[in-house]
């Protein structure tokens, strides 16, 4: 029972990655598969699963939090992000991961990098902590990984942490995203200081996510940036977590990332585009930001590392619908990726395999109909056969006595 209600649940999922390009539909589904989810995953009631992502890495995950419940039934919102990211990371790369949560990006970062390299993961959350903690020690990762309970910020001291009931919504402010259930105090760190007493300079790439914070790890961490020209960064700018007064202070660590001439970039499956100026982010909704430096290779890479991806997400499935990936990426203003046509090309290939099963299953019916009657003719034969032996015994000890 618990199987096939997980099989469904796996593809309602799956159809969150087609949804998304159905603007009308993109908040009701997802709310919609979140509901149905929770009546048997409840939001904040512990349930640790065991999970494999596509790479083959397996890891602990808690279904009573959104990120461990959509990783466990096959489904990243970031997913087309987080793989462009992992683009980025070379044999021998050393990667910060700040807000690691149960380790998801610092699992894939630490194939990238391979023995030569090395992922340092901070998570203040102490529950979610062990959980990264064991998806190393599952993993076999405790000479490429580093993991560390503490906040990383703009000084250095202790800090108030609320830990809510979805692990992804702790943070050192309270963002109201979900239910508080405790407050802890957790040492505070600058990036800066904390690398310098593990004598690490610079960086090859640095990943943020700390519900609003980005600001706070960026401003700690400035020297180091200043001394990694090639470092690419990704951090997440959500108006859902963002007052006025993080908003602006973000605004002015851009600006000073922007003085050491880097630029950002705001990434989503549809297009690539800079950001013109700091202050554009307050016309953002939820995106991830690329900064890279400009003119240099990592930005021509991302550039066609992102062409790349858009390409291959059409590769797979393009050949077997008959259609040509190149045409799909054909760009216009109605159909700015093709998702028209490889939709009805799904949709056809659907029905073809609806009314393939269909014939299928009228010739399976037929041919059961034909043998049931034979059966019964031979159970008539058969009846009758033994009623007329009966008679004839009958009759002929009527006749003896």
């Amino acid at each position: 029972m618990e199987e096939q209600r997980e099989l469904k649940l796996r593809v309602l999922h799956e159809f969150l990655y087609e949804v998304g390009n159905f603007p009308e539909l993109i908040t009701p589904y997802t709310n919609f598969v979140r509901s149905l989810r929770e009546r048997y995953h409840p939001v904040g009631v512990t349930d640790i699963r065991l999970t494999e992502l596509n790479s083959g890495l397996k890891c602990y995950v808690d279904l009573g939090d959104r990120l461990g419940a959509d990783i466990y039934y096959g489904y990243y919102q970031e997913y087309f992000d987080s793989q462009l990211l992992l683009s980025l990371i070379h044999p021998g790369a050393r990667v910060v991961d700040v807000g690691a949560n149960f380790g998801y990006y610092t699992l894939l970062a630490s194939q990238r990098v391979t023995e030569t390299g090395l992922v340092i993961a901070f998570e203040p959350n102490p529950e979610v902590y062990q959980l990264c903690q064991q998806n190393i020690s599952l993993n076999h990762l405790e000479q490429i990984v580093q993991a560390h309970q503490v906040c990383l910020g703009a000084t250095e001291g202790e800090t108030d942490f609320y830990l809510t009931e979805e692990s992804s919504f702790s943070g050192i402010g309270a963002t109201g995203r979900a239910k508080i259930k405790a407050k802890i105090t957790i040492p505070l760190y600058p990036l800066d200081t904390f690398l310098q007493q593990l004598q690490i300079s610079s960086l090859d790439l640095l990943k943020i996510d700390v519900e609003g914070y980005e600001f706070a790890v960026l401003e700690g961490g400035l020297q180091t940036l200043a001394n990694s020209p090639d470092c690419v960064i990704m951090l997440e700018v959500s108006a859902k977590n963002l007052n006025q007064e993080r908003r602006d202070a973000l605004i002015r660590v851009l600006e000073t990332l922007s003085a050491q001439g880097r630029v950002g970039w705001l990434v989503t499956p549809e297009e690539l585009t800079p950001l013109q100026t700091p202050t554009d982010i307050n016309k953002i909704g939820a995106v991830n930001l690329f900064i890279t430096t400009i003119n240099s290779p990592r930005t021509q890479e991302l550039q066609a590392n992102y062409q790349r991806l858009r390409r291959d997400a059409f590769q797979g499935i393009a050949p077997e619908l008959h259609l040509s990936p190149e045409k799909l990426l054909q760009r216009n203003p109605k159909d700015p990726l093709g998702y028209l046509k490889l939709h009805n090309a799904l949709i056809n290939a659907a029905l073809s395999d609806r009314n393939r099963t269909i014939d299928a299953q009228k010739e399976e019916i037929f041919r059961l109909k034909n043998r049931i009657s034979r059966l019964e003719a031979q159970k008539q034969d058969l009846e009758n056969s033994s009623l007329s032996t009966l008679i004839r015994r009958k009759i002929k000890q009527k006749f003896l006595s």
